[in-house]
């Protein structure tokens, strides 16, 4: 043991012996505290507590495998739409997009991993192109795509594992609609926030800024403040569920207000608003469809 980790020598690697050392029977996923101080009494109502937790407005959906999605009316794209479609989606973006994830990944509900698109891109893309670009013009997502796993694990450091806010959820979608995500996030990147960019205070999900930039920020004023005898007043708010409470009504202003075009709008709002999440607790299985949100471990979802 103390051979191997004098051979680690990439923070990846510490992740993973940290990941499996930190595991402890006492923190995994069981019976759960409900609001009236009694415990869940089943995997299924374990499962029905944790949605209503973490995806607030959730209601229980038929089983996810069963085509039943009700037909949905579209509107017929405009050239418009074709032309930013072929705009966002050229090979050099998709390739860029497929070859971003790490090649073994926990894939989504068509079990596809990335391993399966990078080595095949040579003849895939070219086709991948066509349905991107269909789907983004439309303002459609294939439904197997919309199928969403989701898997609870627990956060680090709390005392008590029976409350349901201990665990988070982690989405595993396809990886399709990922390397759509990442090309519609690179274009909205490098095209309306250019010109309309976000707040320079705001520190997290953005490029050269993390939680050490802001530190370092608030260190500096602080110490400003005492070096010119002056008082530092500092006020530290947390939004609980930022991502699993934001409604699609307030992202779609959002998304107005930096200028981004209605065809992506549309794509985005398709994506939230017809989401299928699926939980599996102790050979349990039950799906919910989601009516606000953001995935936890989208790749739009930061920037959302």
């Amino acid at each position: 043991m103390e051979e191997f980790c004098e051979e680690i020598t990439k923070v990846p690697q510490g992740a993973r012996i940290h990941k499996v050392l930190s595991k402890s029977p006492t923190n995994q996923l069981g019976l759960l505290k409900k609001p009236d101080g009694t415990f869940t009494a089943s995997a299924e109502e374990t499962l029905n507590l944790l949605a209503s937790t973490h995806f607030p407005g959730s209601v229980v959906a038929p089983d996810i495998t069963v085509q039943n999605t009700p037909h949905i009316r579209l509107s017929r794209p405009l050239n418009e739409d074709w032309r930013r479609a072929a705009k966002y989606f050229r090979p050099n973006n998709v390739e860029w997009a497929i070859d971003s994830f790490k090649p073994i990944k926990s894939a989504g509900y068509d079990d596809i991993f990335p391993a399966l698109l990078q080595q095949g891109k040579t003849m895939l893309i070219p086709i991948l192109i066509k349905i991107f670009r269909a789907s983004f013009a439309w303002g459609y997502i294939p439904e197997k795509w919309t199928m969403v796993k989701v898997c609870f694990i627990p956060k680090a450091g709390k005392k008590d594992y029976s409350q349901p806010k201990s665990f988070r959820p982690i989405s595993l979608t396809s990886f399709l609609l990922k390397s759509m995500e990442k090309v519609i996030d690179e274009c909205i990147r490098d095209g309306p926030l250019r010109d309309n960019p976000l707040h320079p205070k705001q520190h997290a999900y953005q490029k050269g800024k993390s939680t050490e930039t802001a530190l370092l920020e608030l260190t500096d004023r602080i110490e400003r403040a005492l070096e010119d005898k002056q008082i530092a007043l500092c006020a530290f708010l947390d939004i609980e569920g930022a991502f699993d409470n934001v409604t699609i009504d307030v992202l779609s202003k959002g998304m107005k207000a930096k200028g981004i075009d209605e065809t992506t709008t549309r794509w985005i709002e398709f994506m939230l608003l017809n989401r299928t999440i699926s939980v599996t607790l102790h050979g349990t299985t039950q799906s919910f469809k989601t009516t606000k949100g953001c995935p936890q471990g989208g790749v739009l979802s930061p920037l959302l």
